[in-house]
């Protein structure tokens, strides 16, 4: 380094550079006459018309700069994230480290159980192992996904990922427990949403630029979604439809469902990580930087702190993943994984709890939450058991 200085990117100057645009059109604009001749209406009008030209002047402008900076503001930043990210893996390290064996376990698992099922995902002879193969694949993505997130230092974004996590646990459980009848329906539902997707679509490609689906397509749509709705019901194509037989209600919602599966204990982290997926005023603090005081947090970025709940919640919901599977097959060698993963599942929430610790250590104490939201023990005993 030897104490050089990089030339890093100022936005403040294309607001300097703005105002020298807007000064360079007023000129252009008001010359020719002297001031004496021009009166203030004349003045007004001409101001007008220059605004609007110095506006698309200073925007080219501004576009040019960034391209001539661009490669030392990418450098720049690229340079701070991986900075970012080496120290925050040192200091979630306990937690981050056994997140990634365990999802790569849990991957192994998706292959055993798919190798014990003698079977194609795709093939229609047993639609609840179809469905639950799928299932799982699903929820390898997500939890790449989310350790990814944890890794970046997005808390929210981890926490946001965990609750479509948290969906696929509970619709893994009641399909592994439940009777063929209810995976079928499950597969089916996806036909009866198309309809309702391809409305939206219609009524709203225009605008997009995009095409028509065409009259054939639509009606091909609506033709199966009558033909679910007499053999399941009308309200089969509203959102969880498929699950009214089983929860006894035409319009179920989620939280029904959840609480067939017994984990309506997740509601409280399962609320907070929508506030996270939705634009409400409750999503605007920040996970560990809520708001204290009056005083708000405006994070724009990353953050190394308030990843101890993503990281700790998709643990556990793997490893109830692991035990739904287990309950439609299971082989020794399925048997043996699934303790491991439960296993692993329950150092990794270890981990996470240690690294928050730490990490909490080493904020002022008027920057850590006043309230504990939950001791590690309390989280371990929601952890499945070996076995």
């Amino acid at each position: 380094m030897g104490g050089s200085k990089r030339r890093q990117p100022k936005p403040e100057r294309f607001v300097d550079e703005l105002g020298e645009i807007l000064r360079r059109s007023l000129e252009d604009h008001l010359e020719g006459k002297g001031e004496s001749a021009l009166d203030a209406a004349e003045i007004r009008r001409r101001v007008r018309r220059a605004v609007p030209e110095a506006i698309r002047q200073a925007s080219e402008a501004l576009v040019e700069s960034f391209y001539e900076t661009q490669p030392n503001i990418l450098r720049h930043r690229r340079r701070e994230r991986r900075g970012f990210e080496s120290r925050l893996l040192k200091r979630w390290g306990p937690g981050i480290d056994q997140l990634e064996l365990l999802l790569e376990i849990y991957r192994h698992v998706g292959a055993t159980f798919l190798r014990d099922g003698h079977l194609s995902p795709y093939d229609p002879a047993d639609p609840t192992f179809k469905a639950l193969c799928q299932l799982h694949a699903r929820s390898c993505r997500i939890g790449a996904e989310i350790l990814q997130l944890i890794g970046g230092g997005f808390a929210d974004g981890a926490l946001a990922r965990w609750r479509t996590l948290h969906e696929l646990s509970v619709v893994i459980n009641v399909i592994a427990n439940g009777e063929v009848d209810l995976a079928v329906r499950y597969l089916a539902h996806a036909e009866a949403q198309m309809h309702r997707g391809g409305k939206i679509y219609e009524e709203n490609r225009r605008p997009l630029g995009l095409r028509t689906l065409g009259k054939a397509v639509l009606a091909r749509n609506e033709a199966r979604l009558r033909e679910l709705q007499a053999r399941y019901g009308q309200d089969f194509g509203n959102d969880w439809g498929w699950a009214a037989k089983l929860t006894g209600k035409s319009r179920p919602k989620f939280t029904d469902v959840e609480a067939k599966a017994q984990l309506t204990h997740f509601r409280p982290y399962y609320k907070w990580a929508s506030d996270r997926v939705h634009g409400g005023a409750s999503g605007l603090s920040p996970i560990g930087l809520e708001a204290e005081h009056g005083r708000v947090v405006m994070l724009a970025g990353a953050s190394n702190v308030g990843l101890a709940d993503p990281g700790q919640n998709t643990a556990i919901s793997l490893a109830q993943i692991t035990g739904s599977l287990g309950l439609h097959r299971r082989s020794m060698d399925f048997v043996v994984q699934m303790n491991a993963v439960a296993t692993i599942a329950r150092r990794c929430v270890e981990g996470f709890i240690t690294a928050h610790k730490a990490v909490e250590a080493e904020r002022p104490p008027r920057e850590r939450p006043r309230v504990k939201r939950r001791s590690g023990a309390s989280r371990q005993k929601r952890s499945p058991p070996a076995g």
